[in-house]
């Protein structure tokens, strides 16, 4: 006979011990800015012991009323008044006052930066551990993506409890005065310039086109760029075959016919070799079926490309780079179980930039055009496949507009309409090389001269 499996218990050693619970009540007694950001990550359950936990409990239930910490008779009090037996009231109220005892403890002695750092650490390790007790003790029916969600808001404990924002009277002359934050050029004119140059860590950029359009070559045209230029980018597809990606890669990277490749062998390595020479960016192809992963396992397997790029740059003693996704296509991701069809790829566009934010990347991806989209002009957010609110959780939105005779012409129009920044008319154009997966940006002038009866004109 099997025997049972028991959930794993918390030992009196996994918890505060006396002096650091000491010094932690202390500094929350003493310091309100201390203790408005402890309130967010601790629990009573945290420390060691009956009395501790009160206290953190009466400490807690006076600060969600008054939004201050309580004078020392206004905590004995309410400790007291928690104490299980009458002979232990003023036991507890006693150590709530010792909490105010200056003469033992001055609040210049109390080192608050340790204290917030130790216990941001043990309040990631606590909740991880919880989760993850939770997930080991309901093993068939727990929900991985919902764990996987909880993992990474264990995660942003440090920076909840650390960054409290910008104070604007404090801080506007470091921020003015310095260099902007990095960015993320593609190098191609037309869409770098509705960004103010390029792409900013955490936003999302999305083109939306009708099938057959040029979405996948956009993204691909855009991934190859951001690797030429030295940064590592991870090309996710949902609809192609990893070998299909690779192949149009190579005639992007070349210009040869991506049905002709093997005729070009000499050439594709000369290419290579160049690269070697010319740049250190990397560009990683990676397949997943549609529909068949979420943002949550997407992160889970950047993250086995974040630990080798870390490993890498330890040992060439550089800086590890961050990992670029370009995602062909948002709308293929998994959303969230039990969700509205309209209201799925919304929250996959909202956890692909929550992604982007807490990895300090812009994501790049497409949507899809529902079919009274197709063939059009004027594309806006009422075009988009599922749920028009889509536009409303990216920075920029680019709109691929072809119509039938711009297709025969080997031409599309690019309109930047969902754009964080610039308002004024950013349109682009530009020449489809389909054979080869190439997209160039031409004149409007040129466009034009571009005619259905002879495309390569």
């Amino acid at each position: 006979m099997s025997t049972p499996i028991d959930r794993p218990a918390l030992t009196f050693e996994d918890f505060f011990d006396p002096v650091f619970s000491d010094l932690l009540l202390m500094a929350m007694v003493r310091d309100r800015p201390f203790c408005a950001r402890a309130r967010g990550i601790v629990q009573p359950g945290y420390f060691n012991g009956e009395v501790y936990r009160a206290l953190c409990t009466a400490l807690f239930t006076y600060w969600d009323k008054t939004k201050r910490p309580p004078t020392a008779d206004e905590l004995a009090v309410v400790v007291a008044a928690m104490a299980p037996a009458a002979e232990q009231r003023s036991v507890w109220a006693r150590k709530a006052r010792d909490l105010y005892d200056t003469d033992e403890v001055s609040p210049e002695s109390i080192n608050t930066a340790f204290l917030g750092e130790q216990l941001a650490a043990f309040a990631q390790r606590a909740e991880a551990a919880m989760a993850v007790a939770a997930a080991y003790h309901e093993l068939r029916t727990f929900d991985i993506d919902a764990t996987a969600r909880a993992l990474r808001r264990i995660q942003e404990i440090p920076r909840a409890f650390d960054d409290l924002g910008i104070d604007l009277r404090a801080d506007w002359r470091r921020f003015l005065l310095t260099e902007e934050t990095d960015t993320f050029p593609t190098g191609l004119v037309g869409i770098d310039r509705p960004m103010r140059g390029g792409m900013r860590p955490g936003e999302l950029v999305v083109f939306a086109a009708a099938k057959k359009t040029g979405k996948t070559m956009m993204l691909m045209n855009i991934a190859s760029r951001l690797a030429l230029m030295g940064n590592l980018v991870a090309y996710i597809t949902l609809e192609l075959y990893d070998i299909d990606g690779l192949q149009r890669f190579l005639a992007i990277l070349t210009g040869k016919p991506t049905n002709q490749l093997r005729e070009y062998v000499p050439s594709i390595e000369a290419v290579m070799t160049a690269l070697d020479r010319t740049t250190e960016g990397r560009l990683i192809i990676k397949e997943f079926p549609g529909k068949s992963i979420t943002v949550e396992g997407l992160d889970a397997y950047l993250g086995l490309i974040r630990a080798e790029e870390a490993l890498a740059a330890a040992q060439a003693r550089r800086p590890a780079r961050p990992v670029v996704p370009v995602v062909d296509y948002a709308d293929l991701l998994k959303g969230p179980e039990g969700l509205a069809e309209w209201q799925e790829p919304v929250e996959i566009y909202t956890a692909l930039r929550a992604l982007g934010r807490e990895h300090g990347v812009p994501v790049v991806s497409a949507s899809q055009i529902n079919a009274p989209g197709f063939g059009k002009r004027d594309l806006g957010a009422q075009h988009l496949s599922a749920s028009s609110r889509k536009a409303f959780v990216v920075d920029y939105m680019f709109y691929m507009e072809q119509t039938s005779d711009d297709y025969e012409a080997d031409r599309l129009v690019m309109v930047p309409k969902e754009n964080r920044n610039e308002r004024r008319d950013l349109t682009s154009y530009w020449r489809t090389q389909y054979d080869c997966a190439r997209l160039q940006e031409i004149s409007k002038e040129a466009f034009e001269r571009l005619r259905p009866e002879d495309p390569r004109a």
